[in-house]
């Protein structure tokens, strides 16, 4: 199955996670049974000091200081001794900003079929997402994909072992809305029974970039997946022989570019993306 919409359908730019609310939800659940942890005892942060075990004890910090957990954690918080991955709903990606030499050692066998929806998409000048089944990927392939990337670790292709463990793995999974979390809004999953649950959701998201286009958020400076773009592991998805990428109008836009166009090369980002269940 193949759609085609616009970037901003699938992401929100600026929008804050809900880490803090959880945290403070898992705080008012001390005391009480949660699923797959049993009774709350104590709530921590993975690489501080920080440890709540009476739900009336004082935070020591608010929405606007959250220490967020390192990216290599996936374990955002730790509630007794599981740890718990917080995910808001809107969408999150599974794999960021795939490039091509990675998808050649993470999806061998449809790194060709990926590469030919990657072709079409730098022509066609639009995002396009498109179903695992869609790419000849086995369901046991991208089962073993999203759950180690939702609990275990990350995955890395430039290392000889491409899967990399986390030092804080996740036992739990909570999905709840931006704010407003309470236990009849909430899904919860362990390693059991989350891809069952989402394996509908799944996409790859195909997305054109310009590289050496401007940042939104920091005029002047490149793009970071304009960044990504450009690498020499993506020599395979540059393309420097479509007429378009040396339109100026094209080219600069709203956003602006951030090198000459005469130097402008375009290439396709996909991204690995879990939606929102409709």
């Amino acid at each position: 199955m193949v759609c085609m919409k616009t970037f901003k359908q699938f992401f929100k730019e600026d929008v804050a996670g809900n880490e803090f609310e959880f945290f403070t939800f898992f705080v008012s659940l001390i005391g009480q049974k949660f699923p797959y942890i049993g009774k709350i005892k104590k709530v921590s942060l993975p690489g501080t000091d920080i440890v709540i075990t009476d739900p009336n004890q004082e935070i020591p910090f608010d929405r606007n200081t959250f220490p967020n957990a390192p990216t290599i954690y996936k374990a955002d918080i730790v509630v007794n001794n599981k740890g718990v991955s917080l995910k808001q709903r809107g969408g999150s990606n599974v794999l960021n900003w795939i490039t091509s030499s990675q998808s050649k050692r993470i999806f061998p066998g449809s790194h060709k079929i990926i590469s030919d929806y990657a072709r079409d998409v730098a022509l066609l000048k639009a995002p396009v997402q498109v179903t695992p089944a869609s790419l000849s990927i086995k369901e046991s392939d991208w089962e073993r994909i999203i759950n180690w990337a939702a609990f275990d670790g990350t995955i890395d292709s430039k290392s000889e072992n491409i899967y990399k463990p986390s030092p804080v793995p996740a036992d739990v999974v909570v999905m709840g809305p931006k704010s407003g979390i309470s236990l009849n809004n909430i899904s919860v999953y362990n390693k059991d029974d989350y891809f069952e649950n989402n394996k509908d959701n799944l996409i790859f998201l195909f997305r054109r970039i310009l590289v050496g286009q401007q940042s939104s958020k920091h005029p002047g400076k490149e793009a970071s997946n304009s960044k990504t773009g450009r690498r020499d592991t993506n020599r395979e998805w540059q393309y420097e022989d479509l007429d378009w990428v040396k339109d100026p109008e094209l080219v600069y836009g709203p956003v602006g570019a951030a090198v000459p166009v005469d130097r402008m090369k375009t290439y396709v980002a996909v991204n690995y993306h879990l939606r929102s269940k409709k």
